[in-house]
């Protein structure tokens, strides 16, 4: 690590760091990241610092890496827009799945969360019920 300045006026560092530095940093932050996992400000330097990392050793962002900087990033705030959540929670408040998952923004946010794993036979008939 090569310190180029320092400001306290600014509150900030200007270092160099090597890839080896990013390393052991990253490996230091892993040790901490179950403890810290409700931290935004940790989770979000976390996944700078592997990508940093990846990119300084190896030129780009693989898929093992890209993978863990979404699930630092996406677990803190939400994967969901402000609009979302609000269409989201509204179908939950009526207490109706199957008229919600009859429509289909509340399904492609379902999809949003859960991603495209198999649906159950009653997720898909309900689904199904609007078409």
């Amino acid at each position: 690590m090569n310190i180029q300045t320092i400001s306290k006026e600014k509150r900030e560092v200007m270092v160099e760091l090597t890839a080896d530095d990013l390393v052991i940093i990253c490996n230091a932050l892993y040790v901490q990241s179950g403890e810290k996992k409700n931290n935004d400000y940790f989770m979000q330097l976390y996944s700078d610092m592997m990508m940093a990392r990846d990119l300084c050793q190896y030129g780009h962002v693989d898929n093992f890496c890209l993978h863990n900087v979404v699930r630092c990033r996406s677990g803190l705030k939400g994967l969901l827009s402000e609009a979302d959540v609000e269409t989201f929670n509204a179908y939950l408040e009526d207490n109706d799945l199957p008229t919600a998952f009859g429509n289909s923004d509340f399904v492609r946010i379902y999809k949003r969360i859960v991603g495209d794993l198999k649906d159950s036979d009653k997720l898909k008939s309900w689904m199904e019920q609007n078409k």
